[in-house]
């Protein structure tokens, strides 16, 4: 990615780096991908094998063993934040001011009784329903429907095509992407007389401040109480969060998990990609959950856990298969011979 050579510099300058050589600079790539005269950010070892020659800059993140390249560098405590900060610097380069090109669609349908905050940007064809209230420097996308009694508080923005149903509460500077549905019916149904009956839902989504929402998220409204996501937590795509679910600050979810209703998730816990979690369970905090595991159980202490079989050649899992189908005879054949040998 190309920047202007004085605005970068300023930023690596601005005391994001204790020690700064005097060079041109005109880019930031990775090992993976750079030119001669880009910055080089260095996040984990594995990475140091694509290096073939020598960037302008390289910086390699303090818990890297430093032996494993040739080259010369700078250290920094964190190379991924360091990351994070120089793109906030320049991302208006690439990106347009929301406050600077505020208004309301001509196509945008917002209901007289919505209260509007300052520089506030309304897409086309979006449809804002009674009794909601936008906050400052909100910026909503095109084709979204924000339903009544909704409150999106300041800094939000909300991505084209995403719904939010009636009584959902998103905090400052909450981003959600696009085509994510928030607040809709949960899947809460009682069979009675052979034929389903929907339970209804009516309490909205509560999502707090400085949180990340992926494309094509859906999180299901309770009916006694809010469905709660806590601040700082980031949702990848694809991610199905039933009613009555909450979860705790900081927590990451990769994509394609499931979470089914009424399970508690702790703090800063990492769920990886895949995985699925049955209903009316709590995770403690600071638990990590690999990708692809199914959890049944309450996880009442930190730690990692893991399920399932990792892919490997199909002739060696089909024997492991086999073997596992065989065991319950095995155990019992074992506790024989003991017995007898006990006798």
């Amino acid at each position: 990615m190309k920047f202007p050579r004085t605005l970068l510099s300023s930023a690596l300058l601005e005391g994001l780096l204790d020690t700064y050589p005097l060079c041109e600079l005109n880019g930031i790539g990775t090992p993976e991908s750079y030119d001669q005269d880009n910055v080089v950010l260095v996040f984990n070892p594995s990475q140091l094998k694509f290096l073939t020659s020598q960037p302008v800059l390289l910086i390699l993140d303090k818990k890297i063993d430093h032996q494993e390249t040739p080259f010369s560098f700078i250290t920094v405590s964190n190379a991924r934040f360091l990351l994070k900060q120089l793109l906030e610097r320049t991302e208006h380069l690439f990106f347009a001011d929301h406050d600077a090109i505020a208004h309301i669609h001509s196509t945008a349908i917002v209901h007289p009784s919505v209260v509007l905050g300052l520089n506030v940007t309304v897409g086309p064809y979006s449809i804002i329903d009674q009794d909601t209230i936008i906050g400052d420097c909100v910026c909503i996308g095109a084709n979204v429907h924000i339903q009544k009694n909704c409150v999106l508080a300041n800094g939000v923005e909300i991505d084209s095509h995403t719904v939010l149903y009636p009584k959902s509460f998103i905090g400052e500077k909450t981003k959600i992407y696009a085509s994510s549905v928030i607040g809709m019916q949960g899947f809460g149904f009682e069979l009675v007389n052979g034929e389903w009956q929907c339970l209804s839902h009516l309490s909205g989504v509560y999502i707090g401040k400085n949180c990340f929402i992926g494309s094509h998220v859906s999180i299901a409204a309770g009916t006694l109480y809010p469905t709660r996501i806590g601040d700082n937590v980031i949702i990848d795509n694809h991610v199905q969060i039933a009613h009555h679910v909450e979860i705790g600050q900081g927590t990451a979810i990769a994509g394609c998990v499931g979470i089914a209703g009424s399970t508690k998730i702790g703090k800063y816990c990492l769920i990886g990609g895949g995985s699925g979690i049955a209903g009316h369970l709590t995770i403690s905090d600071k638990v990590v959950i690999t990708g692809m595991t199914m959890v049944i159980k309450s996880l009442t202490e930190p730690g990692t856990y893991s399920s399932g079989m990792p892919a490997e050649e199909n002739y060696t899992w089909r024997k492991k298969i086999a073997y596992l189908s065989r065991l319950p005879h095995l155990i019992k054949d074992f506790y024989q011979t003991q017995k007898r040998k006990n006798d």
